[in-house]
């Protein structure tokens, strides 16, 4: 009995060593695939795709040489998706399986590291930049029978689409002329190129993708020809060292932020056939200095001018009907501006912070002055309210130290809080009988206000509640 309780001990004793040394084999194994360049599945997080293989969207790794599986716990690995492998700083190479035929938007973007990257036959699909912000890639390999892309000069190309993909940012030249023959500059395509000072677009390129030149700090002259039909958001944005561009008629759209912090850009023209000037399209273009917009923009939009310093004169067409938020926000030397009829809707803070401005002519479309719309117009010193108004709004005069006298028109029945607030010069303010609500604070730090009321009107009832000076209209007390 005792003999055969030994036996059971001793075979229980023997199974877990060899478990254990089963285990030690996996774990040296593991390693070993690791050292050489292989992979560990437990790194990777991937979705599985309608048709049954799966798509790697992370990677947790710290390799410095990658192979990227074809298969992962027994599905076929076909594609890498957008920012997969974002920020992989260890990663000095990568080769990419023959079973992936796409890789998505960024997938490698900011792998400061990497240096060689192995592209197979098989990739079909390729989004925008991949490498973006690889600062030491200077070699993509692709095989010399590849059908769907080209390595031409170390610039890559899909060939389908003409597409330039990826220029790196390891090619030193200040000059690169785009060959003849691409049809568009791809998303992001040579964003952070910080030595390029000169491109040469060729004619028959039709499209300039979003980011396209992004942060091309010495970027100086581009010249973009006949044929381009759009431009991509932001696609010169942060090119600080840009004076001037001329954008041929062929152009019918142009994204947000375009111009984005072009700090040096003097001049620029808006083509014929634009319909609107996007969001911050020429926001903190700090030395702008006089700009057309053309009969066919109806919307100028969100913060389009915001910060334009230099900026002295805006003529704005008759076809405009719609002013957004922070359009001209702190365009510190424009003097006077015309708001054509046509305009129906002005945003908050269109004119905020405009210290130079000293006279508006405001549409006769308008129904709203809206919040903080001359917020801080330190020279303003007089105002035509429409009669179309029927709403200012808070903050709308605040901080308007040079205001003197405003008429309010019969069509106005509110004004908000702090709408005249801290007009240190503001001395007669007239208030019609068809106001029937004004704000808390309306004219608080209006010092030598005195509101001209109607005999028993909601404005007369104000005053006296809220001890602001006042005189009847119809009496002269």
């Amino acid at each position: 009995m005792v003999d055969r309780e030994y036996m059971e001990v001793l075979t229980v004793k023997k199974w877990l060593f060899v478990f254990l040394i089963l285990v030690v084999c996996l774990i040296l194994s593991a390693t070993a695939e690791e050292k050489n360049g292989t992979y560990n599945p437990r790194y990777y997080d991937y979705i599985l795709l309608d048709d049954g293989t799966v798509e790697i969207v992370g990677y947790t790794g710290r390799e410095k040489e990658l192979r990227i599986p074809d298969n992962l716990r027994g599905f076929t690995v076909t594609s890498i998706g957008e920012r997969a492998f974002d920020g992989c700083y260890t990663l000095k190479s990568v080769m990419i399986p023959e079973s992936i035929t796409s890789i998505g938007d960024y997938a490698f973007s900011s792998c400061e590291a990497l240096a060689s990257v192995v592209i197979p036959d098989s990739v079909i699909n390729m989004g925008a930049n991949p490498f973006m912000n690889c600062e030491n890639l200077n070699y993509i390999e692709l095989s010399p029978n590849n059908e769907h892309f080209s390595n031409i000069h170390g610039v890559l190309f899909e060939n389908a689409a003409k597409r330039l993909v990826y220029y790196p940012l390891t090619l030193n030249d200040s000059i690169y002329i785009i060959p003849q023959g691409t049809l568009s500059i791809g998303d992001s395509a040579f964003t952070n190129c910080d030595m390029l000072k000169s491109v040469t677009i060729p004619d028959g390129v039709i499209s300039i993708g979003n980011d396209a030149f992004a942060n091309c700090d010495s970027l100086v002259s581009v010249k973009i020809p006949d044929g381009v039909t759009s431009i991509g958001t932001g696609a010169f944005s942060w090119c600080r060292s840009i004076a001037s561009v001329m954008i041929p008629d062929s152009v019918t759209t142009i994204g947000e932020g375009v111009f984005y912090e072009c700090r040096d850009l003097v001049s620029v023209n808006i083509p014929d056939g634009i319909t609107a000037v996007e969001g911050y399209m020429f926001a903190y273009c700090y030395s702008l200095s006089s700009i057309t917009i053309p009969d066919s923009v109806t919307t100028i939009g969100t913060s389009s001018f915001t910060d334009c310093d230099s900026l002295s004169s805006i003529s704005i067409s008759d076809a405009v009907n719609f002013i957004g938020d922070y359009a001209f926000y702190g365009c510190n030397k424009l003097t006077s501006v015309v708001i054509p009829d046509s305009v129906n809707v002005i945003g908050k803070s269109v004119f905020a912070n405009c210290t130079s401005l000293i006279s508006v002519t405001l549409s006769d479309g308008i129904t709203s002055i809206s919040e903080g719309t001359f917020k801080m117009c330190d020279s303003l010193t007089s105002i035509k309210i429409s009669d179309s108004v029927t709403t200012i709004g808070y903050e709308a005069f605040v901080y308007c130290d040079a205001l003197t006298a405003v008429t309010i028109p019969d069509s106005v029945n509110y004004i908000e809080e702090r709408a005249f607030a801290l007009c240190k010069s503001l001395t007669s303010v007239i208030i019609p009988d068809s106001v029937t609500f004004i704000g808390d604070g309306a004219f608080i730090g209006s010092n030598k206000a005195v509101l001209m009321v109607g005999t028993d009107s909601y404005a007369e009832k104000w005053a006296i509640e809220n001890n602001i000076r006042y005189t009847l209209a119809d009496s002269g007390r």
